[in-house]
C-alpha cells in the first residue's frame, strides 16, 4: 500500500475502518430507536398505545436511515470527533433539524398519527443530545486522562510551517 491510498477491505487496517463504520452505523440506527421510544413513552407517561409501538416498528428504520443519509450529506462521518469542534456541532444540529422538519411534515400530512407530533420534536432533541454525548465520549476520555488504547510508544513530531493546517 502507498503512504496516503486508503487501505483496502481485506488488510486489517480496512478491516478494522470497515468495523467502525458497521458499530457507528449500528449505534446511530439505535440511538434513533431508543430516542423515539423515550419520546413516546414520555408522551404517554409509560403507557404508549400498542397502535403507535406497531407504527414505530416499520416507520423507525426509515427514519433513522433518514438521519444515517443526512449525516452522509453534511459529513458528520467523516469527521474525527475527538478533534471536533463547533461547526461540526453545528453541523449536527442543522442536519437533525432538517430531518425532524422532514418527519413532520410527513406527519401532518397523514390523515392518522399513531405518533404525535410532538414526539418527534421530543425525539429530535435526544436524538441530537446522544448522538453528540456519542461522537464526544472519546474527547473526554481523553481529557480525563481514560486512555482506551494500549499504550504503544509514541513519537512525537514538530511541524514546523504548518499554519493553521497543522
Amino acid at each position: 500500500m502507498k503512504d496516503g491510498a486508503p487501505a483496502s477491505p481485506g488488510t486489517p487496517s480496512g478491516l478494522l475502518r470497515a468495523g467502525r463504520l458497521v458499530f457507528s452505523l449500528a449505534l446511530d440506527v439505535a440511538i434513533v430507536l431508543v430516542s423515539y421510544g423515550l419520546a413516546l413513552s414520555l408522551k404517554f407517561d409509560g403507557n404508549v398505545p400498542d397502535e403507535s409501538w406497531r407504527q414505530l416498528a416499520w416507520a423507525g428504520p426509515l427514519i433513522a436511515f433518514a438521519y444515517i443519509a443526512a449525516y452522509q450529506i453534511f459529513g458528520i462521518y467523516r469527521t474525527a470527533w475527538q478533534y471536533g469542534s463547533t461547526r461540526d456541532a453545528l453541523l449536527l444540529a442543522l442536519a437533525v433539524a432538517l430531518v425532524t422538519a422532514g418527519i413532520l411534515l410527513v406527519n401532518v400530512l397523514l390523515p392518522k398519527r399513531p405518533i404525535p407530533l410532538t414526539v418527534n420534536v421530543i425525539s429530535a432533541a435526544f436524538i441530537f443530545l446522544f448522538h453528540a454525548m456519542a461522537r464526544m465520549l472519546p474527547r473526554l476520555w481523553t481529557i480525563a486522562g481514560v486512555n482506551m488504547t494500549p499504550e504503544v510508544p509514541k513519537l512525537r513530531v514538530l511541524i514546523v510551517g504548518a499554519g493553521d493546517t497543522g
